[in-house]
């Protein structure tokens, strides 16, 4: 059991370079295909995710909410969809922009799924809630050679 004493973090971005913060922190996150929630008349795309804490000497996760707001319209590839209790693994986050700071925020998943996001501006929040439990494995990115 983690201690009661939990720092959650609290980040926006309004910037590519805000994003790259974000974007580090939540990588290699879990969620479930159902913790993907679009919501077209309010614009928004929320991400339930079980984030990978990188910033505690203990590894650790932690249940994290990461939204996006202006959000024009959702696509996505390589996800199955008709399994809403699969798991997905958060590899990248980033924006592309197009126009005057509209553009896609890209989501990257293990397993070649890829879920893209349009978006009127570049505008997101990653809130993290309850209590820290310790990691069961940490995610490891070396390569053999």
């Amino acid at each position: 059991m983690m201690s009661k004493n939990t720092k959650h973090l609290n980040l926006k971005a309004e910037s590519q370079e805000d994003l790259s913060v974000i974007a580090g922190a939540v990588q290699d996150s879990i969620l479930r295909v159902h913790g993907i929630m679009y919501d077209k008349k309010a614009k928004s795309l929320t991400l339930g995710l079980q984030r990978f804490r990188r910033e505690t000497d203990k590894p650790s996760r932690i249940l994290s909410g990461l939204r996006f707001d202006g959000v024009l319209g959702v696509q996505s590839t390589g996800i199955d969809k008709t399994n809403s209790e699969a798991f997905l693994v958060l590899l990248s986050c980033s924006f592309k922009e197009e126009a005057e700071g509209a553009g896609q925020v890209v989501f990257e998943f293990a397993g070649n799924g890829k879920l893209k996001a349009k978006v009127e501006c570049l505008e997101a929040m990653l809130l993290d809630r309850g209590e820290a439990w310790p990691a069961k494995s940490i995610p490891d990115h070396s390569t053999d050679s």
